[in-house]
Protein backbone atom coordinates (compact mmCIF):
# COMPACT_ATOMS: atom_id res chain seq x y z
CA UNK A 1 0.00 0.00 0.00
CA UNK A 2 1.33 3.83 -1.30
CA UNK A 3 -0.04 6.79 0.40
CA UNK A 4 0.32 10.03 0.70
CA UNK A 5 1.52 12.22 4.25
CA UNK A 6 1.70 15.33 5.39
CA UNK A 7 4.94 16.11 7.00
CA UNK A 8 5.28 18.93 9.81
CA UNK A 9 6.51 21.33 7.08
CA UNK A 10 2.98 21.59 4.88
CA UNK A 11 5.17 18.90 2.09
CA UNK A 12 3.39 15.77 0.74
CA UNK A 13 5.75 12.88 1.26
CA UNK A 14 4.78 9.34 -0.76
CA UNK A 15 5.10 6.78 1.94
CA UNK A 16 4.66 2.72 1.64
CA UNK A 17 3.40 0.41 4.18
CA UNK A 18 6.59 -1.76 3.08
CA UNK A 19 10.02 -1.95 1.92
CA UNK A 20 10.62 -2.04 -1.89
CA UNK A 21 10.75 0.22 -5.13
CA UNK A 22 8.01 2.02 -5.92
CA UNK A 23 7.15 2.34 -9.43
CA UNK A 24 4.89 4.93 -10.63
CA UNK A 25 3.22 3.83 -14.25
CA UNK A 26 -0.16 5.29 -15.80
CA UNK A 27 -2.58 3.40 -17.86
CA UNK A 28 -5.17 4.82 -20.16
CA UNK A 29 -8.78 4.67 -18.86
CA UNK A 30 -11.93 5.44 -20.41
CA UNK A 31 -13.88 7.52 -18.01
CA UNK A 32 -17.87 6.59 -17.33
CA UNK A 33 -19.77 9.57 -18.21
CA UNK A 34 -23.12 8.24 -16.79
CA UNK A 35 -21.49 9.10 -13.43
CA UNK A 36 -21.54 12.68 -12.02
CA UNK A 37 -17.98 12.81 -10.62
CA UNK A 38 -16.41 11.74 -14.16
CA UNK A 39 -18.06 14.41 -15.98
CA UNK A 40 -15.20 16.76 -15.46
CA UNK A 41 -13.17 14.74 -18.23
CA UNK A 42 -16.23 15.15 -20.85
CA UNK A 43 -13.95 16.45 -24.32
CA UNK A 44 -10.96 15.44 -22.85
CA UNK A 45 -9.13 13.10 -25.56
CA UNK A 46 -7.43 11.47 -23.70
CA UNK A 47 -7.26 10.46 -19.52
CA UNK A 48 -4.58 8.73 -17.57
CA UNK A 49 -4.88 7.32 -14.20
CA UNK A 50 -1.55 7.47 -11.80
CA UNK A 51 -0.79 3.79 -10.07
CA UNK A 52 1.71 3.47 -7.18
CA UNK A 53 3.02 0.12 -6.98
CA UNK A 54 5.35 -1.15 -4.76
CA UNK A 55 7.56 -4.30 -5.51
CA UNK A 56 9.25 -5.52 -2.51
CA UNK A 57 12.67 -6.18 -2.08
CA UNK A 58 14.27 -10.38 -2.25
CA UNK A 59 13.94 -11.91 0.77
CA UNK A 60 16.80 -13.12 2.69
CA UNK A 61 17.35 -16.83 2.32
CA UNK A 62 19.56 -16.98 5.50
CA UNK A 63 18.23 -18.12 8.35
CA UNK A 64 19.00 -19.01 12.19
CA UNK A 65 17.48 -21.90 14.18
CA UNK A 66 16.60 -20.54 17.70
CA UNK A 67 14.40 -23.27 19.02
CA UNK A 68 14.22 -26.79 18.20
CA UNK A 69 11.07 -28.83 19.21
Amino acid sequence: MVYLKRDGRGQLLLKAMSDGRVMITQERINPDLTIPEMLVYEGMDEVYKLTFNVIPLDMSKNFRLINEI
